[in-house]
């Protein structure tokens, strides 16, 4: 995660934390599909500590019909995303929540009721959160 200056006007999320538990797992196929089509060389690696060994082992099944579709010039069977969804799990949705719901507590915190203010009064707009007034407040009590 990368912020701004504030450490609240800008943030940057490396991942995709609002992702639903099946979102990966539509792009995977997406991928796999275009491996067929032959707009992508290499057939898609699994994604990273998303695919538990059972859901590894469907994949890499479904990997040879595809293959074998693909040099035989047939279509391949559908993807077998419901022999899959199951056994997924969406470990960093609470996680998701807790950061966007600590975000949004500190938007509300800091706004102004009326919507043409930024802030509300008494907040120095370039520090909204007081967190560079509280770092050289610990500095001077420190020297």
């Amino acid at each position: 995660m990368a912020v701004s200056a504030d450490q609240f006007r800008v943030i940057y999320f490396q991942g995709h934390p609002e992702y639903d538990i099946n979102s990966l797992l539509k792009e995977y196929k997406r991928e796999v599909i275009r491996f067929y089509q032959g707009e992508r060389e290499e057939y898609p690696p699994h994604p990273e500590h998303y695919f538990p060994p059972d859901v590894a082992a469907v994949a890499d099944a479904y990997r040879e019909m595809v293959m074998v579709a693909k040099r035989r010039g047939t279509k391949p069977p559908p993807f077998p995303e419901s022999a899959m969804l199951p056994y997924i799990d969406n470990t960093w949705g609470d996680t998701a929540r807790a950061i966007f719901n600590n975000w949004l507590g500190l938007v509300y915190k800091v706004t102004d009721l009326d919507r043409r203010k930024l802030f509300k009064n008494g907040l120095d707009p370039d520090d909204p959160l007081g967190l560079r007034a509280r770092r050289r407040a610990a500095n001077n009590n420190n020297q």
